[in-house]
């Protein structure tokens, strides 16, 4: 094994290291939270300015196990890939979307208790297959596709709509995964090569091919309504 294949596999594991840890941090939050007072709502509580420390709880917390087990796997594939081509800039990014979308549910969102990761999870996808597609970078595009092919679906999410889904987070994670993509599409990703940007100093490697299965997945961003409405 020569020393780039090594460098290469040891940022593979990285990536899958780091997201597993974050994933495993938003699944030990859901068993602490079955503790909590049913009655307490550990997210945002939208135009209830007092309940301001929902804006740094919302991510971490869900209404339900089927919640939890439907963020997880698309939020795992995202975060792994956002690291994988841009390791330093991945919990920019998610701070980024994180507040953004935070702010947007605080100011607009309809009455209730929003709470998930999947405001993330959607800035993350828009983020990434925006960029892919302004790069036109090979193996960028293509997980782009990958994206754009598993969770297409995710565009009617930003929509708005009834029920218990809390588009408004949707929309605020998107809109701020876009902004994002606009604002880094001249920076080096980690497959680019050096002379394509002077100005980033990540380190380089050839691009790396894989096979992927994929299929559809869902994604939910769930509120809920308070009892007196």
């Amino acid at each position: 094994m020569d020393e780039r294949t090594h460098k290469e596999g040891k940022h593979v594991r990285n990536s899958i290291f780091v997201s597993m840890l974050i994933s495993f941090t938003v699944a030990l939050l859901f068993i602490i939270q079955q503790f909590f007072d049913s009655e307490f709502c550990p997210g945002i509580l939208p135009g209830e300015w007092s309940h301001f420390f929902g804006i740094f709880l919302y991510p971490f917390f869900h209404s339900d196990t089927a919640h939890l087990l439907s963020n997880l796997p698309p939020m795992f594939f995202l975060v792994a890939g956002t690291f994988y081509y841009m390791p330093r800039r991945l919990f920019i990014a998610i701070l980024t979307i994180w507040l953004v979308s935070a702010l947007l549910i605080l100011a607009f969102g309809r009455s209730g208790c929003h709470l998930g990761a999947s405001g993330i999870i959607y800035g993350l996808a828009f983020m990434l297959a925006t960029l892919g597609f302004l790069k036109k970078q090979r193996t960028l595009g293509a997980f782009a596709l990958i994206i754009v092919f598993m969770y297409g679906s995710m565009v009617w999410g930003v929509l708005p709509q009834d029920g218990n889904v809390s588009w408004e987070g949707h929309a605020g994670g998107a809109l701020a995964g876009i902004m994002l993509a606009i604002l880094w599409r001249k920076k080096a990703i980690y497959t680019d090569e050096p002379e394509e940007d002077e100005d980033d100093h990540d380190p380089e490697h050839p691009d790396m091919h894989s096979t992927h299965k994929i299929s559809e997945a869902v994604i939910n961003y769930h509120y809920k309504p308070n009892k007196h409405e």
